[in-house]
């Protein structure tokens, strides 16, 4: 739960904050989703699948049917201190001109992810690319140091970190769209960065 009894939390509900910076007609948006959030091991895999499926929704949108980014970036993570929450970053850079338009276009994709689910090959693509990855890592002596200080979910535990296997194959897709609804269902912030031209 979110609550203030450590004296720290995030920050969440929505809002739209703009920074007037740089010379080139450039322009950067930022979206941040804050939700309460129980953290678990299963959960932890299930935010690294839901920040994957999130980018790809988004990335067909903005890039292959408005050819207006030419990628997009989505950051999941967990929280299990100070205060457990889920939090999700969506990046990109764009026409400073179009970012409102394509901040509104990226809550659409997200919401109807949100509502609906992924569908079931979208939800097989990326449990086949989080299980290769987890299994070369695995496989990889020499990975082991860095795979286990970036896994965002399992600890720093060699046995928790391999038993990551055991848990995605168990992950279910009812499972991953209630926690879709439960994580995504809420506007996001907004952080623009546009030039000072433009203000």
């Amino acid at each position: 739960m979110l609550s203030a009894s450590r004296g720290l939390k995030p920050k969440t509900g929505s809002g739209r904050h703009v920074l007037a910076a740089g010379i080139e007609d450039k322009g950067v948006l930022n979206l941040q989703y804050i939700a309460p959030a129980v953290w678990s091991p299963t959960d932890a895999i299930a935010a690294d699948w839901i920040g994957q499926l999130v980018r790809e929704r988004v990335q067909q949108r903005l890039r292959r049917e408005e050819s207006a980014v030419y990628a997009v970036g989505a950051t999941p993570l967990l929280l299990r201190h100070p205060e457990e929450a889920f939090m999700l970053w969506i990046r990109f850079s764009a026409n400073p001109r179009r970012l409102d338009e394509l901040a509104s276009m990226t809550g659409e994709a997200v919401l109807a992810l949100a509502r609906t689910g992924p569908s079931r090959l979208e939800l097989d693509h990326i449990k086949g690319q989080w299980l290769d990855a987890r299994r070369r890592a695995l496989d990889d002596a020499a990975s082991w140091a860095q795979a286990l200080s970036q896994s965002t979910g399992l600890d720093a535990d060699p046995v928790n970190f391999e038993r990551g296997l055991e848990l995605a194959e168990r992950l279910s897709a009812e499972h991953i769209k209630h926690l879709l609804a439960q994580w995504l269902s809420t506007a996001p912030r907004l952080f623009m960065m546009q030039p000072a031209a433009l203000q």
